[in-house]
């Protein structure tokens, strides 16, 4: 129950994350505060994930309950250059499960947001002194975290990237093993990372886009086979949007809009399944695991047809979202119905009714350390999840187009904040987390960390936990469905805070794939 002391709640993929926008709440800052700190510290503690050479999204429903979407994800270069004198090349990452190729190197990294987006929006949203924001990651990154299971199987399975330069390994070194990566239960200090963040608090962020941070970066692209010049920096802008919103049942769901294609693709989901009487279906049956496959697989459809292509487009909502539209591909789900005979999370809700949403991601970095940040450059340019017409396809100077979609949902009685990490399956992610709670009456915990599916480009995973007479049912109808035997992080991290106005009672889950965590803030 929300009482005088409680200040808020959080939600992350990390204890430390989680850790450190709780003191910040705490302290008296707000959801925005909060959320800031939060990803200062997720530099630290969760380098494969968040980097101030990043990209991100934050979501944000202020206490009168306007909503604004800020886009600080990465943008294209302003030039190309010859393949031959570009720094690219593959390396495969094994999930335990499934595998998937990805591509670093200087030439991977396109023109970073994090850095500036977190420290413009803690300006304008956030009433904590920047100094006090970021003091919990500083003294996190001087005195050392524990390295926990997930950071080390993380370095594990990146562990080609993270040793691929001298100047990444040096940071992120094990003590144990010389010219290996970090392990389970040691101490990960970054004394670069701390100073850093003193020096963007008492100097300002354009530091890094125009000091010599980015004389130091744009140099080394010159030199090594980057494409990212100083001018791309310089010329770097947070972009404020309207939030792209949809009803789903008696709730709104608030989400990222086009140019990324997350959120269209999840609205599109949402209301393909609100066509479904969902309530009437039992839960984890093969019906309602139908329903998510074959809602998936329409979206899929209207995704190759309609949104890649036509994703800048400004009538591209319009034109996918309508009811005349979506009916044609209902009636391809609903002639199955009548037969049944990854990038990371931090949600916040504080006391006043603010709410943040904010996902980030470094991809699987590139490999290159940013001189003077203890921060690895992001590889977007090289994850093909981003680049669906191909390798430098892309038009320059552009925002990337990403599946992330930070969101909020809220009806007369629930004010929720969700998002998720996990590539393209982030979408899946946060999909069955809405629904499981608005329509299957699950609690936070099991919306959360209930098991979830995945269907993509005529491919099918389930993950463990379905019953197996379900599952060997689903493999009558799809019959080269891939049956994972564990939980894994290749369904994503969805991360979830939730505020019952009637209850008056905060409530959140962590994901346990990437053992994700929840924090309740008292004073």
């Amino acid at each position: 129950m929300i009482n005088k002391k409680t200040k808020g709640i959080i939600a992350a993929g990390h204890p430390i994350t989680a850790k450190a926008g709780k003191i910040i709440l705490e302290a008296g800052g707000n959801a925005y505060d909060a959320v800031a700190g939060a990803f200062f510290a997720a530099c630290l503690a969760e380098p494969s994930l968040a980097s101030l050479g990043g990209g991100s999204y934050l979501m944000a429903r202020n206490k009168d309950g306007e909503s604004f979407l800020y886009d600080f994800f990465v943008q294209t270069p302003k030039r190309k250059k010859k393949s031959s004198e570009m720094d690219f090349y593959p390396v495969e990452v094994d999930f335990g499960g499934a595998t998937q190729v990805f591509h670093i190197g200087m030439a991977s990294s396109a023109v970073p947001g994090s850095a500036k987006g977190i420290f413009e929006i803690q300006k304008e949203l956030g009433i904590m002194p920047i100094k006090k924001v970021i003091e919990p990651a500083v003294k996190f990154a001087r005195e050392g975290i524990v390295m926990n299971w997930f950071s080390g199987f993380a370095f594990e399975i990146l562990s080609e990237i993270y040793k691929s330069q001298p100047e990444t390994l040096k940071i992120f070194e094990s003590h144990q093993k010389e010219g290996e990566l970090l392990l389970e239960g040691e101490i990960l200090k970054n004394e670069e990372l701390a100073n850093v963040l003193e020096f963007l608090a008492k100097k300002g962020v354009d530091e890094f886009y125009q000091g010599e941070i980015a004389i130091k970066m744009t140099q080394d692209m010159k030199n090594k086979g980057g494409l990212i010049t100083l001018d791309d920096l310089k010329n770097y802008q947070i972009k404020k949007r309207k939030p792209l919103i949809i009803d789903y049942r008696d709730a709104e769901f608030i989400t990222n809009p086009p140019p990324s294609a997350g959120g269209i693709l999840i609205s599109v989901a949402l209301k393909l399944l609100e066509k479904i009487d969902l309530k009437n279906i039992k839960y984890g049956s093969e019906k309602h695991l139908l329903a998510l496959i074959l809602a998936m697989k329409e979206t899929g459809i209207i995704r190759k047809n309609k949104i890649d292509d036509n994703i800048r487009e400004k009538d591209v909502i319009k034109k996918v979202l309508n009811d005349h539209f979506l009916d044609k591909s209902f009636e391809n789900i609903s002639r199955r119905v009548n037969k049944w005979g990854s990038t990371t999370q931090i949600s916040v809700i504080d006391k006043d009714g603010n709410i943040a949403s904010m996902t980030t991601t470094n991809g699987e970095g590139s490999g290159y350390l940013i001189p003077g940040t203890g921060s690895v450059l992001n590889n977007m340019l090289g994850e093909e999840d981003l680049n669906p017409k191909g390798f430098f396809e892309w038009q320059e100077n552009e925002r990337v187009s990403s599946m992330m979609a930070p969101s909020i949902v809220v009806d007369d009685k629930l004010k929720i904040a969700v998002g998720s990490a996990g590539s393209n399956r982030l979408r899946s992610a946060i999909l069955q987390t809405i629904i499981s709670i608005l329509d299957f009456n699950k609690d936070i915990e099991k919306a959360v960390n209930n098991p979830r599916l995945h269907f993509e480009n005529e491919k099918l995973d389930i993950e463990a936990g379905f019953s197996n007479e379900v599952v060997k049912k689903i493999k009558r109808e799809f019959p080269k469905a891939n049956i994972w035997k564990d939980k894994n992080l290749f369904f994503g991290g969805a991360n979830c805070v939730m505020f019952d106005e009637k209850k008056r009672e905060f409530s959140g889950a962590g994901d346990i794939r990437r053992q994700g965590v929840c924090l309740l803030a008292e004073g």
